[in-house]
This record gives C-alpha cells, structure tokens and sequence, in this order.
C-alpha cells in the first residue's frame, strides 16, 4: 500500500492547519505593526523621554492593548453566544411546536371514525392508516403501510384516475377486506402536501347499509308501480297544482286516454297530458 494513504499531512484537516496558520501570522502582523506605529508616536510626542520612561510607557501601551482585546473577543464570544442560544431557542420551539402538532395530527387521525388514509399521489402507496381502516380493511397496520390504494379497491382503474384526477368526492366505490368481501364505501379526499410530495387523506365510510336501503326502496317502488298497474281500479295522482302525474292503466282505459309513455310520476303511462286530455280525466 502507499505510504502515501498514511501521511497525516494529507489529512482532510489541512485546511484547517493552514487557516490558523494564516490567522497567526495576521495576528503577529497586526502587533508587529501596532508597536511599530506605537514607537513611531512616542517618539514624535515625547522625544525626552529616557530609558525607563520609555519601557514603562510601552508596558502601559502594551497592557491597555492586550485589555481592550480581551475586551473585544470577550463582547464577540457573548454576542456569538447570544446568537447561538437564540438560534437553538427557536430550534427548540419550532421543534416543540411540530411535535405538538403531530401529536394532534395522530389524535384526529386516530379518533376519527371514518376509515382514514394517508396515501401518495404519484404511487397511490399508503403512508399511514388509522384504527378504524385496519378493522375494516382486515389488514394489519404493516400490512397497510406496504399496499397502494388500488390493493383494497375492487375497481383499481376507476381508483387510479380518481388519484390521478384528485377526485374530492367519490359517491360510491366497491372496496375489498383481506378476506375478499366486496362492500361498497363513499370516499372524501383532501389533497396536501407531505414530505415534499403531492399526496392526499381519503376518509372512506362503509355505506354497505345505505345501498342495502336504497336497492330494497328500487325493488319497492317498482312492485307498488306494477300493483298499481294490475289493479282493476281508476287510479291517478294530482300534484299540489291539480296536474296529473300518474294514471293506471285502467284509469287511462275508463277514460279513453291513450298510453303515452311512462309519467313523471314513475307509473305506466299519461302523466303529462295535454289540455284536452286533463279534462277528460276530471
């Protein structure tokens, strides 16, 4: 091996080295130059002066320069001192203010009893989830934390454009559980900036009671409507106005009203009638 690898003047330290060097020669070039000057006026302002006169006068000098440096380093080393803990002072606060802020962040995240989660725009990687996303996911915590959005979703193309798009409200999307339940979930997104990165928090609600609730209205009102249609009495709905928005069948057939299509009202037929045709009905 070369002994070049071992020769300490090839430390990174000679910067260094040769910065102090440079700041005592300044130093010694700086007194040098000060007791020159010093000799030069003594000389012109008390040229009577004898021996002992002189050294006194130049230890005198002398002590009041080392003084006044000492004073001017000391005023320098407290106003750096200042600086310093100012600096660290607001460190800390800025760092005790982040802290409680996350620890707020952490409490919302984990009270809310929507299933939250923090997810990456550009990778659709999940950076966080809250208690809630774990039960209802069937997912552990790390589990989580290694997926992308699209893994939970039982559509992941209409879920990677609505990441792409930012999409703030989504009404219906089907989700999957680790077991493979398919259910249905309303998504709320907010977008926002973490750790340098476009991401967003997407709050999902199982909604598997309100499309259960919904479907059985359909199926409901489509059974009334085909009762009503069998039924061998006149039937019709007026609305607040007197205008006709439903008939039956055998109301339109007592009447000699013509089929014309479905009513706004959802029925079989002849709920925007003309003139002629509501007062027939009348």
């Amino acid at each position: 091996m070369d002994d070049a690898t071992h020769n300490p003047d090839s430390s990174p330290d000679i910067p260094k080295r040769v910065s102090m060097t440079v700041r005592l020669i300044r130093s010694v070039l700086g007194a040098a130059l000060a007791m020159t000057v010093f000799q030069l006026l003594k000389n012109a302002l008390f040229p009577s002066l004898i021996l002992w006169q002189s050294q006194v006068t130049t230890i005198v000098f002398v002590t009041a320069m080392f003084t006044i440096g000492i004073a001017i380093v000391t005023r320098r080393d407290e106003a750096l001192h200042r600086r310093v803990l100012a600096v660290v002072g607001e460190r800390r606060r800025a760092d005790a203010a982040l802290q409680e802020s996350e620890e707020k962040y952490h409490q919302l995240f984990e009270l809310e009893s929507d299933a939250v989660c923090l997810i990456d725009n550009e990778t659709g990687r999940i950076l966080d989830a809250n208690a809630a996303a774990i039960a209802m996911y069937g997912y552990t915590r790390d589990e989580l934390l290694k997926m992308r959005n699209v893994d939970v979703s039982a559509q992941p193309d209409e879920t990677r454009r609505a990441t792409l798009s930012q999409l703030a409200e989504v009404p219906v999307r089907y989700h999957h559980r680790k077991d493979g339940t398919v259910f249905p979930v309303e998504i709320a997104a907010s977008q926002l900036n973490y750790n340098g990165r476009p991401a967003h928090i997407a709050a999902m609600r199982n909604i598997t009671a309100r499309v259960r609730a919904d479907d059985a209205l359909r199926k409901s009102e489509a059974f009334n409507r085909k009762l009503l249609e069998a039924s061998p009495v006149g039937i019709i709905y007026l609305d607040q106005d007197g205008v006709i928005t439903y008939e039956n069948a055998a109301m339109r057939q007592m009447m000699g009203v013509p089929a014309e299509g479905p009513s706004p009202g959802g029925g079989g037929g002849g709920g925007d009638r003309s003139g002629a045709d509501q007062s027939r009905l009348q």
